[in-house]
This record gives C-alpha cells, sequence and structure tokens, in this order.
C-alpha cells in the first residue's frame, strides 16, 4: 500500500482484486547529502562487501550515530 501511495497509483495496478480508493501523493523524500563524495564512497563500500564484512561494518555505523547523538 505504501509503495502504491508513493507512486500515486491504486494497489489493483499490481494485483487483481486489490482494494480501490484515493491515494494523494506522499511528500518528498530527503536524501539529504547523499549526491556528496563521501556518501558515494561509503555506498560503493558497502557493496563491495558481502556476508559477514557488510555485517560488522552495520554495526560499525549505528556505533558510531549512537555515540554521536550521546555527546
Amino acid at each position: 500500500m505504501q509503495i502504491a501511495r508513493a507512486l500515486c497509483v491504486e494497489p489493483g495496478f499490481w494485483f487483481v482484486g486489490a482494494p480501490n480508493g484515493v491515494f494523494e501523493p506522499s511528500p518528498p523524500i530527503d536524501t539529504g547529502n547523499i549526491g556528496n563524495g563521501d556518501t558515494r564512497r561509503l555506498l560503493h563500500a558497502w557493496s563491495a562487501n558481502a556476508g559477514e564484512p557488510r555485517k560488522h561494518f552495520l554495526h560499525l555505523a549505528l556505533a558510531l550515530a549512537q555515540q554521536r547523538r550521546l555527546l
């Protein structure tokens, strides 16, 4: 339902017999600084890792974010 709402289409667009209704478009998503070089490098590093290294990478990023909120 949320994907249909975000794309401004009825859920029935994908599913026969799905409920019909009027959907309003969602507000634009704030992508922040996704276009800056650091973010692109981070996303490249993320996609280059899989399995266990990716899990550690995620835990490190979450720990850093949590630490910043505590300061």
